[in-house]
């Protein structure tokens, strides 16, 4: 190596170390506040709300902090095993372990197991119209998500569980409906995220490239253009998952 890119290499390095030892340092510090961190730690991940950035972000620096970090859904191949693996994990009572699974793959009794062995959860909404486009386009550069249909079609089929729409209904892979039992739910959003990584981490946030993106353009553009028909929007703002998203979204965070 060059010395020039050594001396660089060195440089991204020791900030690499500097920004995961907040980890460490307030690690400490929220201790001899009488706030310890969290030992044992459950996200919920529900689809196309930044969980991709939430996992790896938290997962970068915990494992710098001594963390087991634990991808249930990249080790196991099928849900029975995934239900079984997370049965499993819930009981154990080693700390400093961070498991990441999709709401989806969480039902309310393998949920409850967690909470009954006192594991922080934690979990980041969307607004329900702005989940299902992105869903639905980023189904159009991903072949693991299948969309069918128009915008529309496929929105309505979501909202009534159709198959036609190529997917399941909403309230399957959205706000489960367990989470006013977590310790924590927001909207994603950068000051929501800065403020829960403060607060439960006494961790300074620093943004970073987002991930998994694609060409949505955002529910009320659609809606403007007429590619979201008033009846489907009028379906969507009377399901429960709206509903519950209103919720989380006006009581904020504090």
């Amino acid at each position: 190596m060059k010395p020039l890119s050594l001396a660089r290499e060195v440089k991204r390095k020791t900030r690499h170390r500097l920004l995961c030892g907040h980890f460490l340092l307030n690690r400490h510090w929220r201790q001899r506040q009488g706030q310890p961190l969290p030992k044992k730690i459950l996200f919920v991940h529900i689809i196309k709300t930044a969980g991709t950035y939430v996992f790896d972000y938290l997962a970068e620096h915990l494992r710098y902090g001594g963390y087991r970090v634990i991808d249930v859904e990249s080790s196991k191949d099928h849900r029975n095993q995934i239900n079984h693996y997370l049965a499993q994990e819930a009981m154990k009572d080693r700390p400093d372990r961070f498991i990441h699974c999709h709401a989806d793959y969480l039902p309310k009794e393998f949920f409850e197991k967690f909470l009954e062995r006192g594991w922080f959860s934690f979990s980041f909404v969307r607004h329900p119209g702005d989940l299902l486009c992105s869903y639905y386009f980023y189904a159009r550069i991903n072949p693991d998500f299948h969309a069918e249909g128009s915008l529309d079609e496929f929105i309505r089929g979501c909202l009534m569980g159709r198959s036609g729409s190529g997917t399941t209904r909403l309230d399957y892979f959205g706000i489960p409906a367990y989470w006013k039992k977590m310790d924590f739910v927001a909207e994603f959003s950068e000051t929501n995220f800065k403020f829960f990584l403060k607060k439960y981490f006494g961790h300074r946030y620093a943004p970073k490239v987002p991930m998994n993106v694609s060409e949505n353009k955002g529910y009320a553009y659609y809606c403007d253009q007429g590619q979201i028909s008033a009846t489907t929007r009028a379906m969507l703002e009377a399901s429960e998952q709206y509903r519950w998203y209103l919720e989380i979204k006006n009581k904020g965070v504090s």
